[in-house]
């Protein structure tokens, strides 16, 4: 009787030690994805701020009073804004669109960002001033999700966006 019992203890030591690993493999996978989100979005929104700050049209707010963004200016620096930042953190592989809103009275872009979960507040961007927003897609390693993902690298996609008020 007492070789059973012990033969039950060991196979049940070994599931916990087996649920426990996986257990453990989740919960880095979740602090991973977490992680890198935080890090892109700060990312996305800093280029969105740097977009905004450097592709200010002076030209337009001496003669008229209003704030308008030189578009291809605004464009420029965020990305070059996103390419610093990914560069710092040694991310090779990501993919962005930066577009930019260069009316005093901002617009809308419908179907923007294309992923609806990256932008916050959800559905299509729209602002009421001169604006820059920024969409970007990193790829993440994890062991689980990536597995879930059919053994391709997950993704996290955010979308920021910074205005002149």
């Amino acid at each position: 009787m007492r070789r059973k019992e012990r033969g039950q203890a060991t196979a049940a030591t070994i599931f916990a030690v087996i649920i426990f690993t996986l257990l453990a493999g989740a919960i880095v996978d979740v602090y991973t994805a977490w992680t890198a989100r935080e890090w892109a979005y700060r990312a996305a929104s800093s280029a969105a701020m740097r977009g905004v700050t450097v592709g200010r049209d002076f030209s337009v707010f001496a003669a008229a009073g209003q704030w308008r963004l030189d578009e291809s200016a605004a464009r420029a620096e965020a990305i070059a804004a996103l390419a610093e930042e990914t560069a710092l953190q040694g991310v090779s592989s990501y993919q962005f669109d930066v577009r930019v809103l260069p009316d005093p009275g901002g617009g809308s872009i419908a179907g923007y960002p294309p992923v609806s979960r990256a932008n916050q507040s959800g559905g299509d961007w729209s602002a009421a001033e001169p604006s820059v927003g920024v969409y970007l897609v990193v790829p993440v390693q994890t062991y689980f999700l990536n597995m879930v993902n059919g053994g391709q690298d997950f993704e996290i996609h955010v979308f920021a966006a910074a205005g002149i008020p």
